[in-house]
C-alpha cells in the first residue's frame, strides 16, 4: 500500500507538467543571429528582451566561449555594465521557476549576476573565471510566485565599474521544454507501478 502516494504523488505532478508552459520568448538568445565567431552589441532591444541599461545586448557566438544551449549566448556587461528584462502575462497567485545558467567569462576575475523578480533580487551570485580556459556554466532554478497579471525579470550584470567583460547568461528554457519533465515524471510514475507490481507477486507491502 506504500507504493500509493508515490503513484498519487506522479500523478499530481503529470498533471502540473502537462499544464506546464515556458512563458519566455529567446531564452538561449538565437535572435537576431550573429556570426560564427563573432560578437554583437544590439541597441535597446532584441527578441523577447529589453535593454534597461541603454548598454546595448551583446549577443555572443562561439567568439570568447561556448554556449550552454545553442549557438549563442548573452554577456551582460556590453558596453557597460548591463541590464535586460522580459515582461510576460502571469496569473495572480500562481507559482512559477525562473530558470537560467550562469557562466563566468574565461579569463575574467569578476562576474556577477543579479536576478530579479518584479523589482524583488530573487539571485545574487559572483564566479570567477580568472583561471578558466573556456566557459563554466551552472544551472540555477528559482521558484517565484506572480502577484498580478504580468510579471517582469531581470538579469543585470553587478559589478560596480565595467570593463566591457565578464558575466554570461543562457538557456532561458525555450518553450517545449516542459515535455522534458513530462518524461521524466512518467519515468517515475511507470516506475512506482513496476515496483509495485513486482512487490505484490512476491507477496511483500511497500
Amino acid at each position: 500500500m506504500r507504493a500509493f502516494p508515490l503513484v498519487i504523488l506522479a500523478t499530481i505532478l503529470l498533471a502540473g507538467a502537462a499544464r506546464a508552459q515556458n512563458l519566455l520568448q529567446n531564452g538561449s538568445f538565437e535572435s537576431p543571429d550573429v556570426p560564427a565567431g563573432t560578437a554583437q552589441v544590439f541597441p535597446g532591444s532584441i527578441p523577447g528582451w529589453t535593454d534597461t541599461s541603454f548598454c546595448g545586448i551583446e549577443i555572443q557566438d562561439n567568439c570568447c566561449g561556448s554556449p550552454s544551449d545553442g549557438a549563442q549566448h548573452v554577456e551582460l556587461d556590453s558596453n557597460c555594465s548591463s541590464t535586460i528584462d522580459q515582461t510576460v502575462a502571469t496569473q495572480p497567485g500562481a507559482h512559477y521557476v525562473v530558470s537560467f545558467d550562469f557562466s563566468p567569462r574565461p579569463g575574467e576575475n569578476y562576474n556577477e549576476l543579479i536576478v530579479s523578480w518584479n523589482g524583488g533580487q530573487i539571485f545574487d551570485e559572483i564566479k570567477t573565471g580568472s583561471a578558466a580556459q573556456e566557459t563554466q556554466w551552472t544551472h540555477y532554478a528559482i521558484a517565484v510566485a506572480a502577484t498580478g497579471t504580468s510579471s517582469t525579470v531581470e538579469f543585470s550584470d553587478g559589478g560596480s565599474s565595467s570593463n566591457g567583460a565578464g558575466t554570461y547568461i543562457d538557456n532561458l528554457p525555450e518553450p517545449g521544454r516542459s515535455a522534458q519533465l513530462l518524461a521524466g515524471l512518467l519515468m517515475i510514475a511507470g516506475l512506482a507501478r513496476c515496483r509495485r507490481r513486482s512487490a505484490l507477486s512476491r507477496g511483500i507491502g511497500l
